[in-house]
């Protein structure tokens, strides 16, 4: 019986990149209605595939399964935020938005999330003035409304 070969660090940033763009890829056609059964399945497969993974490190690395999955769990978010930030970045109607930096910090908070704006925190602009997180106002734009979330003004699609 031959030993499984250890995965490196290379080796799990891949797969677990694999695994995010799949979750992305349903994200979008889900964002997109569309609801067939083949989409419905991938929630259920990037399970299956996030748990193998665990699974088979836990073994090589002699550590718990519960401590594995929270390393795959965290390493998986990272690689969708990453793809998900990547593909906001280049949406069409984010680039319509002026990218402004908080200053001052002085308390303002996302219309969406309604966390609080951190100096340095980059935020996007609506013609109306209104700022969101990046992602906030990329989820909401997705969703194919064209109006600011807090004053309704209708958003000029470029």
């Amino acid at each position: 019986m031959s030993t499984p070969t250890p995965i490196d660090r290379d080796e799990l940033e891949t797969e677990l990149g694999i695994i995010a763009m799949f979750q992305a890829q349903y994200l979008h056609k889900i964002s997109q209605g569309n609801t067939n059964a083949a989409v419905l399945q991938r929630p259920a497969i990037v399970k299956a595939r996030k748990l193998a993974l665990a699974s088979s490190l836990a073994r090589e690395t002699k550590r718990s399964f519960e401590e594995v999955m929270q390393e795959v769990e965290l390493g998986f978010m990272v690689q969708l935020r990453r793809i998900l930030a990547r593909d906001a970045k280049d949406d069409p109607v984010l680039k319509g938005l002026k990218t402004i930096v908080v200053v001052d910090g002085d308390g303002e908070v996302c219309g969406i999330c309604l966390e609080e704006m951190k100096q340095g925190c980059e935020t996007k602009a609506m013609d109306c003035k209104h700022r969101f997180h990046p992602s906030c106002i990329f989820q909401w734009l997705s969703r194919k409304k064209n109006t600011c979330p807090l004053c309704r003004h209708q958003m000029q699609i470029h």
